[in-house]
């Protein structure tokens, strides 16, 4: 799974972003929630949400992993990930 995050493009790890943002919101958790659970500053958490940071794979799984507590899902990287069809620009 490293290996494959670490090939994406800067758009396609931007996309993924967005796409957990989009989870996170339809879930109705707020950011702040977020930073509560896993001790990252909530604004550091909307910038990565957006699609503005970015993330080293072990800070989306953080993030993903306070999802699922939060939620009582089990949602994955690939519940979230972005065919390269589906990034702007291809």
């Amino acid at each position: 799974m490293k290996e494959e995050f670490s090939k994406l493009s800067k758009s396609q790890t931007q996309q993924v972003c967005r796409k957990l943002g989009k989870l996170v919101a339809d879930c109705g958790i707020t950011h702040q929630a977020i930073a509560d659970k896993t001790g990252y500053l909530r604004p550091s958490i909307t910038r990565l949400l957006s699609g503005r940071f970015p993330p080293h794979l072990d800070y989306l799984f953080c993030i993903l992993a306070a999802v699922n507590d939060l939620t009582g899902h089990d949602y994955s990287l690939k519940d979230i990930d972005v065919p390269a069809s589906e990034v702007e620009g291809n």
